[in-house]
């Protein structure tokens, strides 16, 4: 139902749009919208997204899309996979398309829709909720297993690096490399682990960490860069 509330509402801007897949709501091929649903009890949500005029080139740029999921769908990037409705519609407005939600939940659940207003919520259990799924520990340090691993070479070697880590924090870290300097790459494997995983708390470990030559230094830097990609 909550679908249909997307179709008839594009529908009522004289747009045709079809589902694809479980949860991808698409125009000509093109994806504008994607959902999730979600039930409990006698309660059911779901949340989406409508792209209007999003900017696609920084899209493409933060979504990191397998090559595989791609491929599997005959497309060649991110931006190849989604539209704006700008791009088809030019004068739509965020006001015009609250409108035409509005009008067509109101038709599918055949009831008219209301506000609801935010005095109706309770401030403080808001603030205390929002407070709670901000935190690093909300985030990051629940014990969800995390693996992943990049490999790269260098001026002083090739290098493969595996990340393990567990609750937010680096549980392993595995180097190897050809290079002929392993003293720095010892003394890596063995500090990092324990660490948070964010990009401050490992450049303050990598700063832990001293340079015997410029060589290390120039080893330290390339690998600190690799690990961020990661990150």
């Amino acid at each position: 139902k909550q679908t249909d509330v997307v179709l008839e509402a594009v529908k009522r801007l004289g747009l045709s749009a079809c589902k694809s897949g479980r949860n991808d709501i698409t125009i000509n091929g093109c994806k504008f919208s994607g959902n999730a649903y979600y039930s409990t009890g006698d309660c059911c949500y779901h949340h989406g997204t409508i792209l209007m005029h999003a900017d696609q080139e920084q899209m493409e740029k933060y979504l990191h899309v397998s090559r595989q999921k791609l491929e599997s769908k005959g497309v060649e990037s991110v931006r190849s996979r989604v539209i704006n409705l700008c791009d088809l519609m030019p004068e739509l407005t965020k006001e015009r398309m609250a409108v035409v939600l509005k009008e067509a939940f109101a038709g599918r659940y055949g009831l008219p829709a209301e506000p609801f207003p935010g005095e109706r919520l309770e401030g403080g259990e808001i603030r205390s909720r929002a407070a709670a799924f901000a935190s690093w520990e909300w985030k990051y340090g629940r014990q969800i297993p995390f693996s992943d691993e990049i490999s790269r070479r260098f001026s002083w070697g090739e290098v493969q690096l595996a990340l393990k880590a567990d609750g937010g924090r680096i549980s392993e870290l595995i180097l190897h490399t050809d290079a002929l300097d392993t003293q720095l790459v010892t003394a890596l494997t063995e500090a990092l682990p324990g660490t948070q995983l964010t990009k401050a708390a490992v450049a303050e470990a990598f700063r832990q960490i001293p340079a015997q030559n410029r060589l290390q230094a120039s080893m330290k830097d390339d690998l600190e860069r690799l690990l961020g990609l990661l990150l």
